[in-house]
């Protein structure tokens, strides 16, 4: 079964992961929610401002009047209000509330940093044992060849009676172990591949692994 052997960076997939990693997307989110939470937080410095605004009317049936002139002409009332406050002393509770937020804000910021150190080595550690399978199938496709043409000459030999059948026995046990080292060796390199996609985010479930 052919493999297709693919060609990485380390560069590449390093980005490639700090722009597709939903974990990373989720703290990146958080922190804008934190940096919300501070504004919130510093608005209560501020003074406020409240509008208020009433209307209302009422209707008798002891007035010689229609049910439309009491209530939309005649007996209309209304007010409106606008006051202002300032935040003179609130026992510290604003100067907490904006301490507290500021706290989430580094914190939050320090998670995502640490997060992208992990992605980092996550990413290149997954790179060098690819790199490690990939040359390690190389050399079992090498050695399978060299078992196949040492059985076929082993065979000739063994044909003409030159050579024993022990000699050729050896022969064939050497091209089984060379056939299942690079069966082995074939799937560590599928299963590099796979990490490498979980590690940079691009992971899909597919039934086509080998290829």
């Amino acid at each position: 079964m052919a493999l297709g052997v693919r060609e990485y960076e380390a560069q590449v997939l390093l980005q490639a992961a700090l722009e597709r990693r939903s974990d990373l997307r989720a703290l990146e989110q958080q922190i804008e929610a934190a940096e919300y939470g501070v504004r919130v937080a510093r608005s209560s410095y501020w003074p406020t401002i409240s509008l208020r605004a009433s209307y209302g009317s009422s209707y008798t049936d002891l007035a010689p009047l229609s049910f439309q002139d009491q209530f939309f002409d005649r007996n209309r009332r209304g007010s409106i209000g606008l006051s202002l406050s300032f935040p003179i002393f609130d026992r510290f509770t604003t100067r907490h509330n904006v301490q507290r937020a500021r706290i989430e804000l580094d914190n939050t910021r320090l998670q995502l940093q640490q997060l992208r150190q992990e992605i980092a080595t996550q990413v290149r550690q997954a790179y060098l044992d690819y790199e490690t399978a990939r040359q390690q199938y190389r050399a079992a496709q090498a050695q399978l060849q060299a078992a196949r043409q040492a059985l076929e000459a082993a065979q000739e030999r063994y044909n003409v009676g030159s050579a024993t059948l022990v000699e050729l026995t050896q022969a064939r046990a050497t091209y089984v172990r060379a056939e299942s080292d690079l069966v082995r060796a074939r799937y560590t390199l599928v299963f590099r591949q796979k990490l490498i996609d979980y590690y940079v985010g691009t992971l899909v479930p597919e039934l086509d692994v080998l290829r």
